[in-house]
């Protein structure tokens, strides 16, 4: 593997909201270095979001794509991920996130760069987080 290649795996889970989908699988894909690959994973029902879901299904950059057709929460999806990944590094967004471009590559690096890193993240905090 080449040091720019960033072998990482990165969970995205839908549901219920179409638009914030889009926005967060097409920043996703169109930010990513190479290496990075996406599992999608859907929950639930909703036709107009699972569409969404489906249409980037077959990029080039997805690895795997599941529908769970009951909105089982988090916890399948992250353990889809944990067991049948291969990557190097594991990472999951929320699909009302908007990456920056490069982020998986900055994560990379980070933990490459640190050896005692463990678990990176972020966390949009609201008002009431701080009080």
């Amino acid at each position: 593997m080449k040091q720019d290649d960033c072998d990482i795996d990165v969970l995205i889970v839908t549901y219920r909201s179409p638009e914030r989908a889009r926005r967060c699988i097409q920043a996703a894909t169109d930010h990513a270095a190479p290496g990075t690959r996406f599992w999608l994973w859907h929950n639930g029902e909703h036709e107009e979001t699972l569409h969404v879901a489906r249409e980037f299904a077959d990029h080039p950059m997805v690895e795997r794509f599941h529908h769970s057709v009951e909105n089982v929460r988090l916890r399948p999806a992250m353990n889809w991920l944990f067991s049948e990944s291969t990557g190097a590094f594991l990472s999951k967004l929320d699909d009302d996130a908007i990456i920056m471009p490069d982020w998986p590559a900055k994560l990379v690096r980070a933990h490459r760069d640190e050896q005692r890193f463990g678990v990176l993240g972020s966390w949009r905090f609201l008002d009431e987080d701080y009080d």
